[in-house]
């Protein structure tokens, strides 16, 4: 798996590479046999962190449980796997940067100026 990222918080861009584990196909023919489609979901989930770390997960959401998390399924599949900061221009996110900043969404990122424009 590839990634390239940018976090508006720390005002960085972020790339990574990592595999899946190599028993992923024989714990999928197995996760859905426990939890077959009728009754699930199934989603490989990706998730990137502001801090320049990636994690993968398997999850297997009960469609038929009224909304009873419990029987839910989910596995890490790679954790905390640490990115290399790369080159990228910072000024190009910097509108969208301050939006977020003005709704709450992140604190005003080190280095840049306090008045954001309008």
């Amino acid at each position: 798996m590839q990634a390239r990222w940018f976090s508006f918080r720390t005002q960085t861009f972020y790339e990574v590479t990592f595999s899946l584990p190599d028993d992923l196909d024989g714990n999928l023919r197995q996760w859905y046999r426990d939890y077959p489609l009728d009754d699930y979901n199934h989603t490989l989930i990706v998730g990137f962190s502001g801090k320049g770390e990636a994690l993968a997960w398997w999850e297997a959401f009960c469609n038929t449980c009224n909304y009873d998390r419990s029987h839910d399924f989910h596995i890490p599949l790679a954790e905390n796997v640490v990115a290399e900061v790369v080159e990228g221009n910072p000024a190009w996110y910097e509108d969208i940067t301050y939006q977020h900043v003005r709704e709450g969404t992140i604190p005003l990122p080190t280095g840049m100026a306090d008045s954001s424009p309008k």
